[in-house]
């Protein structure tokens, strides 16, 4: 038998219905072009998802690898950790005992001076936090 063949039979058959055949070939074609749309949707979220997810990896690597002055050195209270100047003690030692643990704790040397203002005794640090700033930042 050949398809035409079957086609006669079936359009010649008592039970045959045309309109419930084209409506129900309708629908099996709705129903699988829905079904497309909607696997194509899916792919298009899942495709999303990768590329937000990679964004966000590259994002989290970037932050990761540059690291702040907060996380490089532990905070530390450095008026405990610096030597006390004493008024009648020598200067030179008690600043090269500052340089020295400065440079251990890993301070800035930008920073050096607000600490070491703190620590010395008022006559001396009123004097230095009079100068101009030009003056104390070109030195």
């Amino acid at each position: 038998m050949t398809f035409i063949n079957i086609k006669d039979l079936i359009i010649k058959s008592a039970s045959y219905d045309a309109n419930f055949c084209k409506s129900r070939l309708t629908f099996i074609i709705f129903e699988r072009k829905a079904e497309e749309i909607l696997q194509r949707d899916q792919l298009e979220k899942e495709r999303s998802f990768e590329l937000e997810k990679q964004k966000f990896q590259a994002e989290q690597s970037s932050i990761g690898s540059i690291k702040s002055f907060e996380e490089i050195s532990p905070r530390f209270d450095l008026q405990r950790m610096l030597p006390q100047f004493e008024k009648d003690g020598d200067m030179a030692l008690y600043l090269t005992l500052c340089e020295r643990q400065f440079k251990i704790l890993k301070v800035p040397p930008d920073l050096w001076v607000t600490y070491l203002i703190s620590s010395l005794p008022e006559e001396i640090g009123s004097l230095q936090s009079q100068k101009p700033k030009s003056m104390i930042l070109n030195t």
